[in-house]
């Protein structure tokens, strides 16, 4: 059995996450996607550094997304000068008079611009993943975890705290496995379960925010909202206008 590179699962991870809809995409998905890639590697030991890696392309993806719709810097300010270029024109009828005001506005322009371009612009926090966004738990698995809203991703930490604080055995036929105690028997419906088969007994249990009552919702919103606070913000500063022209009359 083969032991797939790091690079071959990043590799993979990003043209599989490029072509899914990261709203319906799920942990389970994709491992398996990744399962019916590397057929012949055991993946188990990547499960760590695949997690890692979705999160961290999730987020790179999701940001060329917002890259791509926001306008471009200055397009306002140059739609601007073009309104005032033109109703000079129509007022004085003085190519004199419009050449005059291209210097003026250009001047004050450059002006402006040299006061902030040494100031970062504010910076803006990105958006919740797919994989961070809460979801609900179902009763009976809620009451086992003993917590009812979480994020997808930090589900896997919640059952194996389980795991561990209930002192679940291995499964001796096959060491991946855990084997499922009376509990865990009754929730998953399943005599044992390993991590990475642990998603495709939990989906039936598992609910969206807006598929539950407006308390939970409410709850929902808090815990997210707490997520996103606890994330560093993303910069958006850039080069000004100004410095651009600098470089441009240099010949940079």
């Amino acid at each position: 059995m083969g032991s797939v590179s790091d690079e071959e699962l990043t590799g993979a991870l990003e043209e599989i996450l490029t072509e899914a809809d990261l709203e319906a995409t799920t942990v389970r998905t994709v491992m398996q996607q990744l399962a019916s890639r590397f057929p012949n590697d055991n993946l188990e030991g990547k499960n760590n550094f695949i997690r890692v890696e979705l999160a961290r392309l999730v987020d790179t993806i999701e940001e060329r997304k917002e890259a791509k719709e926001e306008p471009e810097e200055g397009s306002l300010e140059e739609e601007e000068e073009d309104v005032v270029e033109e109703e000079a024109a129509e007022s004085s009828g003085s190519e004199v008079v419009i050449e005059e005001i291209e210097e003026e506005a250009e001047e004050e322009e450059l002006e402006e611009e040299e006061e902030v371009e040494d100031s970062p612009k504010p910076a803006k926090r990105r958006k919740l993943t797919a994989f961070e966004k809460a979801v609900v738990l179902k009763d009976p698995l809620a009451e086992a975890l003993g917590v009812r809203v979480v994020s997808r991703c930090k589900l896997p930490q919640h059952v194996k705290a389980y795991i561990e604080k209930h002192g679940l055995e291995k499964n001796p036929k096959d060491r991946r496995e855990y084997l499922s105690d009376d509990t865990m028997r009754k929730v998953l419906k399943t005599k044992s379960f390993s991590m990475f088969s642990i998603n495709k007994y939990m989906a039936p249990l598992i609910l969206k925010p807006d598929e539950c009552d407006e308390e939970t919702q409410e709850e929902a919103r808090a815990y997210e909202a707490k997520v996103l606070a606890a994330l560093p913000a993303t910069s958006r500063n850039g080069e000004s206008k100004a410095a651009k022209k600098r470089k441009k009359a240099k010949g940079m």
